[in-house]
């Protein structure tokens, strides 16, 4: 697909503006219907990929990785992600604000 005048003016000034002003613009978008981002599953996805096996994860650390990825991510966002995967049991709480992957068993037939 071949970006016209138009669409390349609007990314270049997406890219110049602070993470506030991208928030606002973000917010205007979405009142009327026309998201900027693909946010369904894509904080969970971030989220997702901060967990190597072993490795506890404090929330805060959570919060910075994702919004230095994708600056317009909330707290919120994060939080129901670590939610989320917490009931998917894909991480679990080991303390007060942190939590770690937990380990895929052993497949059941494998020998």
């Amino acid at each position: 697909m071949s970006d016209t005048p138009l669409v390349k003016a609007v990314l270049t000034l997406l890219e110049v503006m602070s993470a506030e002003e991208r928030s606002s613009v973000q917010q205007h978008m979405d009142t009327l219907g026309l998201p900027l981002t693909a946010k369904s599953g894509s904080v969970l996805r971030l989220v997702g990929g901060l967990f190597p096996p072993g490795v506890v994860l404090r929330v805060p650390d959570a919060i910075a990785a994702c919004q230095a990825e994708r600056p317009e991510t909330s707290e919120k966002e994060v939080y129901n992600a670590l939610g989320y995967l917490t009931r998917r049991h894909k991480i679990r709480r080991v303390s007060q604000g942190a939590y770690t992957a937990i380990e895929a068993a052993e497949p059941s037939h494998a020998r």
